[in-house]
């Protein structure tokens, strides 16, 4: 695995960076995390980029026999096909949900507030669609969300379009939508840097979780 370096800590949440990472090496440590950790262990928060690579949730509608430009894993995550590489801001969130008393309905529609509550604070207007899971901005998807919910805990979390290469993304329909486009922030605002990017991410997601968790 690549190396993590804690990058910030609040209260109740370790936020730790990657390089760029191997998926299924990262897709194997969390769901070992996740196995082995107990009730009182902290909450953390793992933020890279992948290597290129197509994914495939538990929804997929899509064989992994088709022949795309990289390599198709199949996940546990929720959702159907999407692609990860270079560019991507990755926020896996390996939260106890359970102890925090949020229901994950409700988690998923946090995640979709800490992005757009980003976006806006750049001037982008973005929203949610009902039925989709995800952050649009003018129909186009620019972050797409997918979870995996195990013995109260939580892994895998919310992928955000910074600067991305559209090619990768022509061979698919992301997440199962056809005809869906997708978009970056690049392509709204290019004078906001990836690591700035990073730095209100985080602390708009501590601001709502620790405010709308249980606190302990």
């Amino acid at each position: 695995m690549s190396l993590k370096k804690l990058l910030h800590s609040s209260q109740t949440l370790d936020f730790y960076k990657f390089g760029t990472s191997s998926y299924e090496v990262i897709l194997s440590s969390m769901a070992n995390f996740t196995t082995s950790r107990d009730q009182i262990s902290r909450d953390e928060i793992w933020i890279m980029e992948h290597f290129p690579v197509y994914t495939i949730g538990l929804k997929k509608k899509i064989s992994t026999k088709i022949k795309l430009p990289f390599k198709i894993i199949e996940t546990d995550r929720g959702g159907d096909i999407t692609f990860h590489g270079l560019g991507q801001i990755i926020f896996y969130t390996l939260i106890n949900l359970k102890r925090r008393r949020i229901f994950l309905k409700t988690y998923v529609r946090l995640l979709e507030n800490v992005i757009i509550s980003v976006l806006d604070y750049l001037n982008i207007d973005a929203t949610r669609i009902e039925g989709k899971p995800g952050v649009y901005v003018n129909g186009k998807k620019i972050a797409s969300i997918g979870l995996k919910y195990t013995r109260g805990f939580l892994y895998h979390g919310f992928a955000f379009n910074y600067k991305i290469n559209f090619n990768h993304w022509s061979y698919i329909s992301p997440c199962g939508y056809h005809n869906m486009k997708v978009i970056d922030l690049y392509s709204l605002n290019n004078e906001v840097s990836y690591d700035t990017t990073v730095d209100y991410l985080i602390t708009i997601f501590t601001d709502l979780l620790e405010k709308n968790g249980k606190k302990f």
